[in-house]
């Protein structure tokens, strides 16, 4: 979307100095100007113009400059300098003359429009809302300074103040189906389906040819567990384009939960008969043969080699189903050369999210089990097993079944990092600091125990010198990860360093695919500690507005707000 945006803005800048010269007396210089130098700004203007039509953009830049350096008050030149500069893609030039521009046509909101994309180019995102925000206060009846805006906050994943200006323009717009169905997306990727379904229905209702609108409200519904209406819309969304991108997938997921494996099926299929299934499908589709008790057809489906472990559990679950001998598919899991842990958080977590959590985990606790209890598990089941018991919240339980799979089998750096994840829930510290140091142990370069050690060391506000060691090293292992940035930038918080730890959890929520409720509400509790009780306020205001059940905001919110009033 920015990519877009951001080419509507170049075009602005395009036609800017064309609008400016229509307009008239572009040369209008202050009364005491000699006509010598207007002539020469003149003759320059117009050879820039020359080198630009010639495709020569440095010497039409050069011609420019020149030109301002006899007529530095005349806009006009400075929007024609930065029509050059946006076409040789020199941003920092774009800026340095858009602000000379808006100093003498303030007033003008296409150039701060301009101004506003060059920022957004260069990075600079809190200018880009700002000079947006100026386009507004010029003209607060025209949409494009609240449309660039969205630019801006998008820019920096602030969906807060997205959502805010959606509501705006729709009062400026109330009848546009794309305003409807932008603000319905902007709160499905702040994980708010309940709202966003209305602003979806909407925006079908004024657009019934909207396969976006009808795709996300199908979503909506799923992820509110209301499947019947779910697998209504996404049925007619896959008659519609059957090769509609997450349409197949998610009618089977709607069409699974309301006990229909054979038509999931027949809607996973559609991808394979097109050439479009990717590794994930494959296992959904193991997975619902073995819903479906097709325990034959398990063994059908080609299985994705970024899979290995589960594709060969499926595989043994399915001969175990038809009553084939299968207890050495079992045995060998423990060998196979794959992750586990990266097959969990990529496929597993895909079923859950899919087929609904409480359900597949329970399937596969089911099954475990019965492999257990015919004395053909392995480290690999039952460590999935405390996998599954831990997404159906059974934690004493799956605490139990990896103390004993360790016992049996021995250590693993993932049994300890799953240890850890439950006393860490159970607040017990020091057992969540044992269990991540062993499992460093065994995978000393492992980013992810580094960052969840270091994170844990900053919550409890001990051990700061070991933690901000241990997420310097989890950053060299993976740049820019936003997770491990907020964690650094909780270390600083913690160490008392409030402009290190904003610059930190600013730069982590830029780099989330969305808004997040706890960085926020770092952020917020950074801001404080500089001392900047609005800023504070504001970011757990949108702490709250993401998530108003996290711990801590209302009550923070309560108080600072009547220290920020009774000023």
């Amino acid at each position: 979307m920015i990519q877009k945006a951001l080419c509507s803005l170049t075009i602005v800048a395009l036609l800017v100095g064309c609008a400016y010269f229509e307009r008239g007396a572009p040369f209008i210089g202050p009364p005491r100007m000699e006509p010598a130098d207007r002539a020469e700004a003149m003759n320059h203007f117009l050879l820039g113009m020359m080198h630009e039509a010639g495709g020569r953009f440095e010497e039409a830049a050069a011609a420019l400059e020149v030109a301002t350096a006899y007529d530095s008050r005349n806009p006009g030149l400075y929007v024609g300098l930065m029509q050059i500069y946006f076409r040789m893609q020199a941003y920092e030039d774009v800026a340095r003359t858009g602000e000379r521009a808006v100093e003498l046509e303030p007033g003008d909101p296409s150039l701060w429009v301009v101004l506003g994309g060059a920022y957004l180019q260069l990075g600079q995102y809190e200018e880009a809302a700002e000079a947006f925000r100026e386009v507004i206060r010029i003209d607060p009846d025209s949409p494009l300074g609240y449309e660039a805006l969205i630019l801006a906050e998008e820019s920096t994943n602030d969906l807060v103040a997205t959502l805010d200006i959606y509501d705006k323009l729709i009062e400026m717009r109330p009848d546009s189906a794309t305003l409807r169905l932008q603000r319905g997306l902007t709160l499905v990727r702040m994980d708010n389906p309940r709202e966003a379904r209305t602003d979806l229905a909407k925006a079908l209702e004024l657009d019934p040819t909207l396969l976006r609108a009808r795709y996300l409200l199908g979503v909506a519904h799923l992820e509110m567990n209301e499947n019947e209406e779910a697998a209504e819309l996404l049925s007619t969304l896959v008659n519609q384009s059957p090769t509609y991108q997450g349409g197949p997938e998610h009618l089977a997921a709607a069409l699974a939960r309301t006990n229909r494996v054979p038509r999931a099926m027949q809607a996973i299929n559609i991808l394979f008969a097109r050439g479009h299934a990717e590794p994930r499908h494959h296992i959904q589709a193991m997975y619902l043969n073995l819903r479906g008790g097709r325990y034959v057809a398990v063994e059908r489906v080609e299985p994705p080699e970024q899979a290995p472990i589960l594709s060969q559990l499926f595989r043994a679950l399915g001969r175990r189903g038809r009553g084939a001998s299968y207890e050495d598919l079992v045995r060998e899991l423990d060998g196979i050369d794959g992750n586990l842990r990266e097959e969990v958080n990529t496929f597993l977590h895909d079923l859950f999210y899919l087929y609904g959590a409480h359900d597949t985990a329970g399937y596969f606790k089911a099954q475990l089990r019965s492999l257990h209890k015919d004395g053909a598990s392995s480290r690999v089941t039952e460590m999935l097993l405390a996998r599954c018991l831990i997404a159906l919240d059974q934690l004493d339980e799956a605490l139990y079944t990896l103390h004993a799979t360790k016992r049996a089998h021995g250590p693993d750096a993932a049994l300890h990092y799953y240890l850890a994840s439950i006393y860490k829930a159970q607040d017990e510290v020091r057992s969540a600091e044992y269990h991540l140091k062993a499992a460093l142990e065994l995978d000393p370069d492992n980013p992810e125990y580094m960052n969840f050690l270091g994170y844990l060391y900053a919550e409890e506000d001990m051990k700061l010198d070991e933690a901000h060691e241990l997420l310097q090293r989890a950053l060299q292992l993976d740049p820019g990860n936003p997770y491990y940035l907020d964690s650094l930038g909780w270390v600083y918080y913690r160490m008392g360093d409030a402009d290190r730890a904003i610059e930190l959890i600013r730069q982590a929520i830029f780099n989330m695919n969305t808004d997040d409720a706890i960085l926020r509400d770092h952020l917020g509790d950074a801001y404080l500690l500089r001392g900047d009780l609005e800023k504070a306020i504001g970011e757990w205001e949108r702490a709250y507005r993401l998530d108003s059940e996290l711990d801590g905001v209302k009550e923070k919110l309560k108080k600072h707000r009547q220290r920020l009033t009774g000023r």
